[in-house]
């Protein structure tokens, strides 16, 4: 495989000129100037041709050259071709390098010509920044963010010291433009930056704000960096559309004409240009902009690990590393941070057991350290964080960080949604196995000849099957939490399950997997993830799953906790700053105080290791929103009699039927009375799909208004919110029955036009508390080695408050606001430390409201004689298209003719249900009861580490 970044000596005449003359000071600086100098000299179009002129260049290759190592990245191509000319001369491939970098820069000097972007830009910005933001950038700057650490270290011949701050804005305080400014000042000072983000969506939603703020991209270029499944494998495209070709029953089908003939005209026109403001090429996002007729879904053309080096997705896909590596500012998701980290450390391992016993040192540092020495002391958490960074210390010796990993690395980190970075590495280092897969997985090995035993291939095959049988029927009644295998002493059914699973990890121990194909990879990562679980190691944890609903049963296997990767990442790896930005930092404590210890904690981090900021609350988040709780027991018990319970969420089929009717109920109420759209967020997508399918029974007027979250139906969270932004640009008010990520991130207003005109949203529904959503393994092993209460009411009133931040996204709207929280557990004695939390979070909100007498009658009626419908097959209920993306006519240049449009009307309106008006709304609604339960601190253990 062809190196991705070479090193390259500069010559002491032109380094002195480009650190002097040209006043470039960071090896950033002088690195793009060695890339842009290759770039110019190569011109590199065909491999072998770029090789014969290199070799035909009157350079002396040999000459040895004495700056510092700079790191080059290269294209492809670039790089192919300096590697076939190092062949034919007999030279590394970093000397070939080195020598076409200082001829280029030589005949630079000689014309007084600077290379394209180089210098330090003027840094220009086309937005001013709001107040919270201000008083952000004041605190940072106030705190040392601008310290000049490089040239300060410099002369006093000290290492950089890195810092970390954290920082909590509210929901459309705008973090995002923050974090481009920050990013943009870095750029003018010849710095990179990073900026990390939980999920795609929120990446284009980066590079849209940097479109809109930096037109001219020349200041500051930003490149994201996303996964395989974001591009178009030309091959499976192309033999999808021959497969839909051949297809004697596709002839009059035209559907099928259609999107053959737009995928053929993606590929001639669009396939190899930029996307918009995105500069890669073969997209997903612009093969489904341009073949929006596309009827399959988008793994069957998504590139994979597999595919041909040649195929142009791949090419593309490789050659976003390189525009990252020119780039100023490269946006990438949690997921590809913790790759990148996790790349460098293995490095770092693996230099250490070459040089050394890595056994010996790391015993060594045990030994001297606080903990080796305790001898019955107690162990702190600072005596861990301690050990965890003498390791750290000594495997960075190894480590060289723009030598491995595909994108060098930044000297500023910016983490949007902070809070969502423990869970996010955790779902990145955690190897799922599916149970129902590996039997077929075996099957796929066995026909093509890529597996081998000494024993009957025959009876293993059918031992897998008889295992996998076995474990696919386990129900677990465990109230949704995962069954754990490895973690403490085992019991109940953990014990018949886990010794199922070592049978398993027995039987396909005893094949060797001879091919190398993505089936036989996966079986290799199974049976690797398999005798890691069966292992004592305080490092990993298994769990078992098996949702009763999905019949999907899996072993996930992953790391316990990832405070060394966090402390490696922060302090070890050339980063200078990190600004840790979230709106969900500070959280109740114990005594009711806001507090950002758990945060700090899940993060690896101290109190006294991280500079941080609270904005003050601003009135316009709350102003314009009236609160509906939902009513206390003794209120129905006084107006209906006892033994009426609503809004109560269930686990058992009976509890989920009533509360499922219930909530039919009361969302038909919501959307009707509504002034504009309306979002409901649910916990899983299976309570989705069922309210979905109870709303379109029993309201059918409202389909065409009802969208709904579901996985593998091809409609991302960003497809999703165009076609609710295009429902109501259409004079409808849409409702969106959401999942996941839509509960952080989701931005849904209309900059374009006034706030007094924005009714885009006008109405949040939360029918439950999202306790357990939080399903990743550093979350499960927390509710074993603590309070599992209170580890789940922590992650519970996290995703709550992210929640309720999706209905104000600025400011200036009008007070038609509507927030429902309508999860009536919370008034029972067991759950007052919920009901504290609650307290505090909605203690902000003055207008609240009461739901009519009339509806909560319903409500009681609806739950008495709860019905579901029959259950069909989810396709006949969710289909690909069932919903068309985009306007079905062209959208209205004045946005004023589609609001004039009596949106508020409704074609059935309920009995005596009418919502009040905000100002007539009953203000004296008691606020919730300050709880006097306090929540439990949780005691530091190496465990927790």
């Amino acid at each position: 495989m062809t190196k991705k970044v070479f090193s390259v000596h500069l010559s002491t005449d032109v380094f002195s000129y480009l650190s002097e003359a040209l006043c470039l000071e960071t090896d950033l600086a002088l690195a793009r100037a060695c890339r842009v100098a290759l770039k110019n000299i190569l011109n590199c179009a065909d491999s072998v041709e770029c090789a014969n002129r290199i070799s035909a260049l009157e350079i002396d290759y040999f000459e040895e050259f004495h700056s510092r190592r700079l790191p080059v990245s290269t294209t492809l191509c670039e790089r192919q071709a300096i590697e076939l000319a190092a062949q034919k001369l007999s030279v590394s491939s970093n000397q070939v390098c080195s020598a076409l970098v200082n001829s280029a820069l030589l005949t630079m000097i000689g014309n007084h010509t600077k290379p394209d972007r180089i210098t330090k830009t003027a840094l220009t910005h086309a937005f001013k920044l709001n107040p919270n933001q201000n008083s952000v950038l004041a605190h940072l700057l106030s705190n040392g963010w601008e310290y000049d650490s490089r040239s300060q270290a410099k002369q006093e011949s000290e290492v950089i010291k890195p810092s970390v701050y954290f920082a909590e804005l509210g929901t459309g305080s705008g973090k995002t433009l923050l974090a481009l400014y920050l990013a943009a000042n870095a750029a003018s000072n010849g710095q990179r930056t990073w900026i990390a983000v939980p999920s795609l969506s929120v990446q284009q939603q980066f590079l849209q704000e940097h479109k809109a703020k930096f037109p001219d991209s020349r200041n500051t270029l930003l490149a994201l960096v996303s996964g395989r499944a974001e591009f178009v494998s030309h091959a499976k495209l192309i033999e999808l559309i021959d497969q839909e070709s051949s297809n004697k029953s596709n002839a009059a089908d035209p559907i099928s004409a259609q999107w053959t003939s737009q995928a053929l005209q993606w590929i001639d026109k669009y396939a190899d240009k930029p996307f918009g403001a995105d500069r890669r090429r073969w997209l997903m996002g612009s093969f489904l902009h341009h073949v929006p007729s596309f009827p399959y879904a988008d793994t069957d053309i998504s590139l994979e690990s597999d595919a041909d080096t040649d195929d142009f997705g791949e090419l593309s896909y490789q050659d976003q590393f390189d525009l990252a590596n020119r780039s100023d500012v490269v946006v990438l998701t949690h997921h590809y941070l913790y790759l990148e980290t996790i790349a460098r450390l293995k490095s770092g391992l693996s230099g250490l057991r070459k040089e050394d016993s890595e056994n010996r040192v790391l015993s060594a540092i045990y030994s001297d350290s606080n903990i080796g020495k305790a001898k019955g002391r107690k162990i702190t958490r600072a005596d861990v964080l301690e050990l965890i960074d003498q390791k750290n210390e000594t495997v960075a010796r190894y480590i060289r960080a723009n030598e491995v990993g595909r994108i060098d690395m930044p000297q500023i980190l910016l983490v949007d949604e902070a809070h969502l970075l423990e869970e996010n590495f955790s779902k990145a280092s955690t190897t799922k196995i599916s149970i129902r897969r590996l039997p077929t997985l075996f099957a796929e090995l066995m026909s093509t000849k890529q597996v081998k035993s000494d024993k009957s291939l025959n009876r293993i095959q059918k031992q897998i099957n008889e295992i996998c049988s076995d474990l696919g029927s386990q129900h677990i009644d465990n109230n949704g939490s995962p069954v754990h295998l490895n973690w403490r002493a085992l019991e109940g059914d953990s014990i018949g399950i886990a010794n199922r699973i070592e049978d398993l990890s027995s039987v396909i121990s005893d094949v060797t997997i001879t091919g190398s194909s993505p089936s036989a990879s996966k079986f290799k990562v199974a049976r690797y993830a398999l005798k890691q679980m069966l292992k004592a190691s305080s490092q990993s944890a298994a769990f078992f799953t098996n949702s009763p609903v999905r019949q999907y049963p899996q072993i996930l296997v992953g790391s316990v906790n990832h405070t060394s990767e966090f402390r490696l990442l922060f302090n070890h790896l050339g980063i200078e700053r990190t600004l840790l930005l979230s709106a969900t930092i500070y959280m109740p404590n114990t005594s009711g105080a806001w507090s950002a210890a758990r945060f700090l904690n899940n993060l690896g981090l101290q109190n006294d290791e991280a500079i941080g900021y609270r904005s003050i609350h601003d009135t316009w988040l709350t102003d314009p929103v009236t609160l509906f709780l939902p009513p206390k027991p003794g209120e129905i018990s006084k107006d209906f009699g006892t033994g009426h319970t609503i809004l109560q969420p269930g686990n058992s089929p009976d509890e989920v039927k009533s509360w499922i009717a219930q909530l039919s109920t009361l969302c038909k109420w919501v959307v009707d009375s509504a002034v504009g759209g309306t979002l409901i967020l649910m916990t899983s997508y299976d309570s989705a799909k069922i309210l979905y399918e109870q709303l379109i029974s029993e309201q059918k007027s409202i389909t065409t208004r009802l969208l709904v979250s579901q996985p593998h139906t091809g409609y991302s969270v960003s497809d999703l919110k165009g076609q609710f932004i295009s429902k109501y640009l259409h004079g409808e008010r849409p409702i969106w029955i959401a999942v996941g990520t839509a509960w952080t991130g989701l931005n849904l207003s209309l900059p374009e036009i006034s706030p007094e005109q924005d009714n885009l949203l006008t109405d949040l529904v939360i029918p439950r508390m999202p306790f357990g959503t939080n399903k990743s393994i550093t979350a499960e092993v927390k509710k074993l080695t603590s309070s599992k209460h209170l580890q789940l009411l922590g992650d519970a009133s996290s995703t709550l408050k992210q929640g309720v931040g999706r209905l104000i996204r600025r400011p200036g709207l009008q007070s038609n606001r509507r927030l429902f929280f309508m999860d009536s557990r919370v008034y029972s004695k067991e759950r007052k430390a919920v009901l504290n939390m609650l307290n505090t979070l909605f203690r902000a909100y003055e207008k609240r409201g009461q739901l009519p007498r009339a509806l909560i009658k319903k409500l009681i009626q609806s739950s008495d004689g709860a019905t579901l419908i029959a259950k069909k097959p989810a396709s006949d209920q969710i289909k690909r298209h069932s919903v068309k993306v985009g306007p079905s006519k062209p959208v209205p240049s004045k946005l004023e003719a589609v609001q004039a449009k009596p949106v508020n009307a409704y074609t059935e309106p309920v009995e005596s249900t009418a919502v009040q008006e905000p100002k007539t709304l009953d203000t004296k609604t008691k606020p919730l009861t300050k709880s006097s339960t306090a929540f439990g601190k949780r005691k530091s253990s190496i465990s927790d580490i």
